[in-house]
């Protein structure tokens, strides 16, 4: 473990949350044609989740209903 150098301070955050809403319906894999509210469109057959690491998920909200996820992998 490497040391905090003299002066500083590290704080550290153990509060986890489990994601709920589009974010859990789409992080692991959904049966092609399943309706998920607050998705616009289809989801490709080949979809495995967003909780992937080749996809590495990233948002922005757009409002308090919409938001855009892109991926690392282009995906959008």
């Amino acid at each position: 473990m490497s040391s905090v150098p003299s002066g500083y301070s590290v704080d550290r955050d153990t509060s986890i949350m489990k994601v709920g809403g589009a974010w859990a319906a789409l992080a692991e894999e959904v049966p092609h044609g399943t309706f998920i509210p607050g998705l616009k469109g289809v989801l490709p057959a080949s979809f495995k989740g967003l909780a992937t690491p080749e996809k590495n998920p990233m948002s922005m909200q757009l409002s308090h209903e919409e938001v855009v996820v892109g991926c690392g992998d282009g995906t959008i």
